[in-house]
């Protein structure tokens, strides 16, 4: 299994944006619309079904990158969109040099949306 000691509780406060949805109930539309038990999925990805299903109700934060990359294998998608969901760069991405080229490619682009 692996280890979730970074993820702490949800404090009453946090909350994703109404508009965007949150991770759990990105990944748990995913997962229903696949036809996949909690229990198989959990299975799948390595964890406890209790674990995941704290994940799918936001009684937990998004899991480490490793279980997110898992989730969207088993799920046959795209592992940035769950990222983007997570609001937290890919393992890939996460990198000094490609942080700084990401944030100024963002900035570039924002300027330019406001112009």
């Amino acid at each position: 299994m692996v280890n979730r000691s970074p993820n702490a509780k949800l404090s009453p406060t946090e909350t994703a944006l109404p508009d965007e949805g949150s991770f759990g109930d990105f990944v748990r539309t995913k997962r229903l619309a696949a036809q996949i038990s909690l229990k198989d999925f959990a299975k799948r990805i390595d964890v406890s079904p209790a674990y995941w299903s704290c994940v799918e109700t936001n009684k937990e934060k998004p899991p480490v990158s490793e279980l997110i990359e898992r989730a969207a294998q088993v799920l046959g998608e795209n592992a940035d969109n769950y990222f983007i969901r997570a609001r937290r760069l890919p393992p890939d991405m996460a990198d000094p040099k490609t942080l700084e080229t990401v944030i100024r490619y963002y900035r570039r682009q924002h300027r330019k949306d406001k112009a």
